[in-house]
């Protein structure tokens, strides 16, 4: 494989020299904007264009010689193309390490060159990672899909990982690192905006206690706690105690009508429990529309699943409820869980609420957390700190 840089003063000019040279099975391996002169980074001299390019000019190998040949062979050579690759990127790591620890020591701000070739080194060095054959026992695909993710997304990630390791960090933080990335957008900061709160989810979720961890950490006289479980037989029964234990009054309510009716009659803001049915009965469905109809638009609906739940029925519990519009994400039982990566998936997939809250046991109010990005992804993969 030949690797070469090709400067030129725009990027089409240097597209044109990259295909005269290597003709059209040439791989671009990156592009970035650099000085014409021979100022690191770019920092001074007019701007140009350099693209870096490789191309396979060794024969096509003859099958009946090739079978000959042994994997070792084989390894070498795709060694060597490695190293060819990842050499001129660790170089320019290098220089930039440098140089950004000597601009740390003075007063002046680094000049927006720098931020740019920052960005544009992790992506050449992605471009390479995600070059790299086939995943082996330790590389990151194997981490990841040991920890129950799905192979996209554990491909995703290995590519990721692998850049980060080629910037210096160790398998672990590029472990950990890579998947926070990815999960920090998904996550929200809960914020108590006064607005009603309608929590949903299968039987057996977990959405009493988390009400109940929620209703401690508010307490104040214009928040009301008010069942829709009434007609279950011991369906308040766990409220009111815990409801005694913190000294918290609990308010019943008989049809989904009279929810709305109450907030408006008391003038008071409502944390609603609402009752376990199958994900096959409708009719209970049709009663947490009217439940939330009767709340108004505003009102903040929080879908509370299990981490113990497979995969399969968390799909399902979203889909299920979807017609609620749920607006963030509980996961419960996190403490249970030998492993999350059917939370993770699910997470990760496009239209899915934000997570808000993490249940990690049953104590009142403690064992509910924000989830933090890099404390979740160290427990996915169950990496200590």
């Amino acid at each position: 494989m030949l690797i070469r840089r090709f400067e030129a003063p725009s990027t089409a000019e240097a597209l044109a020299a990259v295909k005269a040279a290597f003709g059209p099975d040439a791989v671009i391996l990156g592009t970035r904007n650099k000085s014409s002169r021979r100022a690191p980074f770019g920092l001074l001299g007019k701007p140009i264009v350099e693209v870096t390019a490789a191309i396979d000019r060794e024969p096509r190998p003859d099958p009946e010689r090739s079978s000959g040949r042994s994997a070792a062979d084989s390894s070498w050579r795709t060694l060597q193309v490695s190293r060819a690759l990842v050499a001129p990127l660790e170089d320019e790591l290098r220089a930039l390490r440098e140089l950004i620890e000597r601009s740390s020591s003075q007063p002046t701000a680094p000049p927006p060159s720098l931020a740019e070739e920052v960005a544009e080194l992790r992506r050449v060095a992605r471009a390479l990672a995600a070059r790299v054959p086939e995943a082996r026992a330790d590389d990151p695909e194997s981490s990841y899909r040991a920890a129950g993710l799905s192979l996209p997304i554990c491909q995703e990630l290995g590519v990721d990982a692998r850049a980060r390791m080629l910037q210096g960090e160790t398998r672990g933080e590029a472990l950990v690192g890579a998947l926070a990335e990815r999960l920090e957008p998904k996550l929200t900061v809960p914020r108590d905006e006064g607005r009603h709160r309608l929590v949903i989810g299968a039987a057996g979720a977990g959405k009493t206690t988390t009400l109940a961890k929620q209703a401690a950490r508010i307490q104040d006289d214009r928040t009301r706690v008010v069942s829709t479980d009434a007609h279950r037989y011991g369906g308040t029964e766990a409220l009111r105690g815990l409801s005694r234990h913190l000294g918290m009054k609990i308010d019943l309510a008989n049809e989904p009508e009279a929810v709305g009716r109450f907030a408006r009659k008391r003038r008071c803001r409502v944390l609603v429990d609402t009752p376990g049915r199958p994900r096959s009965d409708r009719d209970a469905l049709f009663d947490l529309l009217q439940l939330s109809d009767s709340l108004g638009p505003e009102t903040e609906v929080q879908l509370v699943v299990s981490a113990k739940t497979k995969e399969s029925d968390l799909r399902e519990d979203l889909s299920h409820f979807g017609c609620l519009r749920p607006s963030s994400l509980v996961v419960s039982c996190v403490d249970e869980s030998v492993e999350l990566g059917n939370v993770v998936n699910l997470l990760l997939e496009e239209g899915t609420p934000p997570l808000s809250w993490i249940g990690t046991g049953q104590r009142v109010p403690d064992d509910l957390r924000p989830p933090d990005p890099t404390d979740l992804a160290r427990q996915v993969m169950q990496v200590a700190p």
